[in-house]
């Protein structure tokens, strides 16, 4: 489901008879859903590692340096949560999120690490144009959750009855997501590896 079906499901959930054609169209309904779409849908993403969401991207290294860490790069763009740094050497290595100078008076989000020639794991914060239907299905019970007190003229049963509902999707959503993810190699594994195929 994308973004516009998400809502008319939780529409239909929480009662309404109105659907939406999008998000920005001239109605109470789409309105509300607008606003409350990205909090609601970023907090879930925060509920659970889901493995959809995960990115791998090259890190790029700063031309700024602190004590105790050999590199500092810029963080992967969207990220919601940083899962591991690696490179073809090590499977995952100490790291840490900062924030430095990187000009003067300027201060950015940084990755500091020992790693040269870093790639970074991150879970992204950014909405896909599609997501797997149990998420999707999750998502729209909790945008109902959010939206019903304002549509329904404020039946606050209604969204306790809702929220039971979203606690039972989120546990479904996340049981399956977990299944369809396989666990990989420990660090010492993956190092230890590339070290004989290069032997």
């Amino acid at each position: 489901m994308g973004e516009t079906e998400v809502c008319n499901r939780a529409l239909i959930l929480c009662g309404c008879s109105r659907g939406i054609s999008s998000m920005d169209e001239k109605s109470a309904e789409a309105a509300v859903c607008k606003r409350v779409y990205l909090p609601v849908f970023r907090s879930l993403l925060a509920a659970h590692p889901w493995s959809w969401s995960v990115r791998i991207c090259t890190l790029e290294q700063m031309d700024v340096s602190v004590p105790g860490w050999k590199y500092l790069y810029t963080p992967p763009q969207d990220c919601a949560a940083l899962c591991r740094v690696f490179n073809e050497a090590a499977a995952n290595a100490p790291f840490r999120m900062l924030t430095v100078e990187a000009r003067k008076g300027v201060f950015e989000a940084a990755v500091a690490t020992d790693l040269y020639r870093a790639y970074a794991e991150f879970r992204s914060g950014a909405i896909p144009p599609f997501m797997p239907d149990l998420f999707a299905e999750a998502l729209a019970y909790r945008l109902a959750m959010e939206i019903c007190v304002s549509l329904q003229g404020g039946d606050v049963n209604m969204r306790e009855h809702l929220a039971r509902f979203y606690n039972e999707a989120v546990q479904r959503a996340a049981w399956n997501d977990a299944n369809e993810a396989v666990p990989g190699a420990e660090a010492g594994e993956w190092a230890d590896e590339y070290v004989r195929g290069r032997g």
